[in-house]
């Protein structure tokens, strides 16, 4: 393979570190729903079947999205409780999906360096920063990867017609849906290629639009009929089919993606970068600049770059879809920005398009590499705000390990947390499955149960009030993570949260 053909994955590979933060990653770990899920593997009998027992004993749903299930117990069979081994997975598998939209952009006619510069926007893009640190996420950036790969391989299949690409594509579809569905409405992007405007919707096009459709019916029947019906695992999605929830879907998603807030946000992770890693932060801005790749002189011709567009703006809606029908909302900063994910695949698909349209190529690229070297950088500050949250959750393990003695197996440890979230982003511990997951493995214990005190508790006179009913004072233990303190709680304690 020739250094030419090794420079753009690598290049990305690099870009990826930065966006960990350099050296830096070390300092990641794990992250809310990733405690119980890997209680459940850690009490489970040893062995890579037995941990997917683990799992779907304890959480039949996970039968929806089911390769999650070997997946997970695959990497917790390779790498156990070692946080770092399970980011540099995230890691690859963000920077093989960049890859990925490098060799869609090649596709649509523009130039290497440009291109380059477009898929490292994508890597970078600040409002889908999860997937880039929440490890058990890994399943949308494996999705989407699948599916720029099912993508990839149709247009293959329309230009060669080789059988297998479409058989390829096909399989890349039903991997993508059962390892995250955000994807399922993409199929009919299949009739978009680089060709469209010159030659219309090709015959294998349409064949391959409608393969990729057959796959993702036999997914909506798996998972519409055959996991509720035959397996009897109840759904457990809520679907909210009104015109305002499906509106403000998509005026969320372009606010989440391109608002004020994720800017101003962006403003000061990028201030934080350059004050706590200065040498990394300032690598990272330099680094977009090294790009390599041949540039262009020559504008390309308009019908490459206006499908490009529609492929994009495609991608942007349809992967908010499964959005607008459910009871989720698209946000820019907290950790839910995962849905963010897929439409910001196309949002930086339809830029690089209508760039190529209206501006001269090295105009294109110049802005390409301005905007990649701030979002390097703002990406510095964003691990560094994960990194501060796992940095919280050890000192939470600490004051737990050296209290354990006083804690009574058969009292509930509540966790009053200076903050739940790190600047509103990264969770420290903010439920009572990702606490109580964290301290079983942490005690060795699978019979312990926390929960964090959080607003959604109600504290009467006589004890915690909730879904089970009334919790007493006395049946707990307050662990007030600020002051270092283990004690029976009073009502008083809980005044002011």
């Amino acid at each position: 393979m020739s250094r030419r053909t090794l420079a753009p994955p690598l290049f990305l590979l690099a870009a990826a570190f930065l966006c960990y933060g350099g050296p830096a990653i070390t300092r990641l770990g794990f992250y809310h729903d990733d405690w119980i899920l890997l209680s459940y593997m850690r009490f489970a009998p040893a062995g890579f079947v037995p941990a997917m027992d683990g799992l779907l004993l304890n959480i039949p749903s996970l039968w929806f999205r089911p390769l999650g299930l070997p997946l997970y117990s695959l990497l917790y069979l390779l790498f156990g409780l070692n946080p770092i081994s399970w980011q540099a997975c995230l890691l690859l598998t963000n920077a093989l999906a960049a890859f990925a939209i490098l060799r869609i952009l090649l596709r649509f006619a523009v130039p290497e360096r440009t291109a380059l510069l477009g898929s490292l926007l994508f890597l970078c893009w600040p409002s889908k920063d999860a997937t880039m640190f929440w490890p058990f996420v890994i399943i949308n950036s494996a999705s989407l990867l699948a599916m720029l790969a099912a993508y990839l391989a149709h247009l293959d299949f329309v230009e060669t017609g080789r059988r297998r690409s479409l058989a390829l594509s096909a399989a890349a579809v039903a991997v993508s849906l059962t390892l995250y569905d955000q994807c399922v409405f993409l199929f009919p992007l299949w009739l978009v290629t680089p060709s469209l405007l010159e030659k219309g919707v090709s015959a294998r096009a349409k064949l391959g639009a409608a393969t990729a459709a057959t796959a993702t019916a036999a997914y909506l029947l798996f998972k519409l009929v055959f996991v509720p019906y035959v397996l009897l695992v109840p759904f457990n999605k809520t679907f909210t089919l009104t015109a305002h929830h499906f509106l403000m879907t998509y005026l969320r998603g372009v606010e989440a993606n391109l608002g004020p807030r994720l800017i101003l946000f962006c403003l000061r992770s990028l201030h934080a970068a350059f004050a706590a890693a200065p040498f990394v932060a300032a690598t990272a801005a330099a680094f977009a600049w090294l790009a390599p790749g041949r540039s262009s002189e020559d504008r390309p011709r308009p019908e490459a770059p206006v499908a490009l567009v529609l492929l994009g703006a495609g991608v942007f809606l349809l992967g908010y879809l499964p959005i607008a029908v459910s009871d989720y909302w698209p946000t820019p900063i907290d950790h839910t920005n995962r849905i963010n994910q897929v439409p910001a695949a196309g949002l930086v698909l339809a830029l690089i398009g209508a760039g190529a349209l209206v501006l001269e190529p090295r105009r294109l690229e110049r802005a390409a590499v301005l905007l990649a070297s701030v979002l390097l950088a703002v990406h510095v500050g964003l691990a560094g705000i994960w990194a501060e949250s796992y940095r919280r959750q050890i000192e939470v393990r600490e004051l737990i390990l050296a209290n354990l003695s006083r804690w009574p197996a058969d009292k509930l440890l509540l966790v009053m947390l200076p903050e739940r979230y790190v600047n509103g982003k990264a969770p420290v511990f903010d439920a009572p499955y990702d606490i109580s997951g964290a301290a079983r493995i942490w005690t060795g214990d699978e019979a312990r149960r926390a929960d964090t005190v959080t607003p959604r508790m109600v504290f009467a006179p006589g004890g915690i009030s909730g879904a089970s009913g009334l919790i007493p004072y006395g049946s707990t233990l307050l662990l007030d993570v600020r002051r270092g303190l283990l004690k029976i709680p009073e009502h008083r304690d809980f005044q002011g949260n």
